[in-house]
C-alpha cells in the first residue's frame, strides 16, 4: 500500500505482480481509496 504522493512506476509494478499471482492460481484482492477503503 502506498502512503500517497508520487510513486513512479507503482501502477506497473502492482499490475505485473497481480497478473503473475493470478496466472499462478492465487486470488488477488484490491482496496479502493487506500486506508479509508481498508477500514470501511
Amino acid at each position: 500500500m502506498c502512503a500517497g504522493g508520487p510513486a513512479l512506476g507503482i501502477n506497473t509494478v502492482v499490475s505485473t505482480v497481480a497478473k503473475v499471482f493470478l496466472k499462478d492460481g492465487y486470488r488477488v484482492l484490491g482496496v479502493y481509496d487506500g486506508y479509508q477503503g481498508l477500514f470501511s
